[in-house]
Order: structure tokens, then C-alpha cells, then sequence
């Protein structure tokens, strides 16, 4: 039997907030992030981390951010890509938290080429 993928769509009500800048979107032959280097910022909440990476191509900067969840079994720290009921509203402050870090990097980014003009 084949499965079906769903994705569901969600909107909130949200505060109006500042519109974020303009950026740039990957292209398949876009050059990825260097291997090996690390996050330029992670955020945590509830043992669910967010990680900001900053990528490059020829069209510009941006950012992409990277979740997981860590737990203990067996006396081992694992991670996972996947979330219980339980993790969802931890999943849910750290998207945030990293939106706002995203939000960040963007300004300073926009700032540093304000300056460099």
C-alpha cells in the first residue's frame, strides 16, 4: 500500500511585525555551506535546538535553520529530527527564538552593507 504525504498548512493570527528583508533563495547549483563549519547560532528550549546556518551563493547570503530534539537512552545523548506531542510547544519557542535570531543576522547584514556604500 502506498503512504501519502500530507503537509498541512497553518496560519496564525501574529502582531504586525517588521517585514523581513529580501532574501536571496538557493538554487540547485548554489554553493552550499562549507562543510564542517559551524552554526553562526543555535538556540534551545525544552531540550529542542534550533541551529542558524549562513550559506552563500552568487545571489547573496542566507540563513537556513536546522531543529532537533535531544534525549538520553541508555545513558547515551541521541539526537532526533522527530517530535512527540510533548515537544511540540518547545518546537514551536525555539522556531521563534530562531526567527528572531534570523531577523538579527539579516539587520546586521543589511547594516554592514549600509556602511560599506
Amino acid at each position: 500500500m502506498a503512504t501519502r504525504s500530507h503537509t498541512a498548512r497553518v496560519t496564525a493570527e501574529r502582531e504586525p511585525q517588521a517585514s523581513l528583508p529580501e532574501v536571496p533563495v538557493a538554487a540547485a547549483g548554489d554553493e552550499p555551506a562549507q562543510r564542517g563549519a559551524p552554526p553562526v547560532a543555535r538556540v534551545n528550549f525544552g531540550g529542542v535546538q534550533a541551529s542558524v546556518w549562513e550559506n552563500h551563493s552568487d545571489k547573496g547570503n542566507f540563513h537556513t535553520v536546522t531543529f532537533s530534539r535531544r534525549y538520553q537512552e541508555g545513558g547515551e545523548w541521541k539526537s532526533s529530527n522527530s517530535y512527540g506531542a510533548s515537544d511540540l510547544l518547545a518546537l514551536q519557542k525555539v522556531t521563534d527564538m530562531a526567527l528572531n535570531k534570523v531577523i538579527e543576522l539579516q539587520q546586521q547584514q543589511q547594516q554592514g552593507r549600509g556602511r560599506a556604500a
